[in-house]
């Protein structure tokens, strides 16, 4: 049985330390944490062994800061048993236009609001 916290808009989702988190690896729907960030997100955008799981870690701000929560918001639009405000397709479009103009911080921003303010996320199996 699946269980979360929805928002006062009905949206659903987690913030990056829930995906992080090893115990949460089952959860994860449609990527694997061993996956490629560059490849899921069609740009060369971090070394080519960082993976999604990897991504979820980094730390500071610039392209480590949208990567982190680029990756969460991902994670989340991919689970079926989430409604995010989200598709997969408008997560990894709004993270290649932001790249593509070096717009990191603002559209991290943008993410992390998503995942942190506009849904909850309580999610266990």
């Amino acid at each position: 049985m699946w269980r979360w916290c929805e928002n006062y808009k009905g949206y659903t989702g987690c913030k990056d330390v829930f995906w992080q988190n090893p115990k949460n690896f089952g959860l994860w729907e449609g990527y694997q944490p061993t996956d490629s960030f560059n490849t899921a997100f069609g740009r060369s955008a971090l070394a080519n062994d960082v993976t999604l799981g990897g991504a979820l870690n980094l730390e500071g701000e610039s392209i480590s800061y949208l990567a982190r929560h680029s990756a969460a918001a991902l994670l989340n639009a991919s689970n079926s048993h989430l409604n995010y405000p989200l598709t997969v397709d408008e997560v990894i479009a709004k993270f290649q236009a932001a790249y593509d103009i070096s717009n990191y911080q603002s559209s991290g921003n943008f993410f992390y609001w998503v995942n942190n303010h506009t849904v909850k996320c309580h999610m266990t199996r």
